[in-house]
């Protein structure tokens, strides 16, 4: 429910890439000529959308969760 308050209409989105944008999922990663830096979020955006979809993923990352092994 958060999330699709958060969203609003999602027809405004032109791709599934445009919405990770907006919640602040996507990944992001510095890189220059000879060095990488760790991977991480790019944590901008609507934080309580962030948190719950950041939460739900954990719980489905459980080996009790059904579809885990689907997964692996």
């Amino acid at each position: 429910m958060a999330v699709c308050a958060k969203l609003g209409d999602t027809r405004r989105y032109s791709s599934s890439r445009e919405v990770v944008r907006t919640t602040g999922l996507d990944v992001i990663v510095y890189a220059s000529d000879t060095q990488c830096s760790p991977r991480h979020l790019a944590r901008q955006g609507p934080l309580l959308p962030r948190w719950k979809l950041f939460e739900a993923a954990q719980c489905d990352a459980r080996p009790s969760a059904l579809g885990y092994a689907y997964y692996q």
